[in-house]
């Protein structure tokens, strides 16, 4: 399986903190069930997000690249 196919497989992810930015923006922290980052990314990526029997959407990813333990969903 190439890299491109690998991205396209749903992860799980574990919400470990909230944060409420604004009255109405939380950032919420993510990691996989093993306590890692999902994915790699680049600046201004979007990772599409679901719960299930909820639905999904598309949303950005606000934390920094950098960070290699977690990644980060402002919404």
């Amino acid at each position: 399986m190439n890299m491109r196919e690998e991205t396209l497989i749903p992860k799980i992810g574990v919400i470990t903190d909230v944060r409420q930015d604004t009255p109405d923006i939380k950032t919420f922290r993510v990691v996989t069930p093993d306590g890692k980052k999902a994915f790699d990314h680049r600046p201004g990526q979007c990772a599409m997000l679901s719960i299930p029997g909820v639905g999904e959407a598309m949303f950005s990813i606000t934390s920094s690249p950098t960070h290699t333990e977690f990644m980060e969903f402002s919404i």
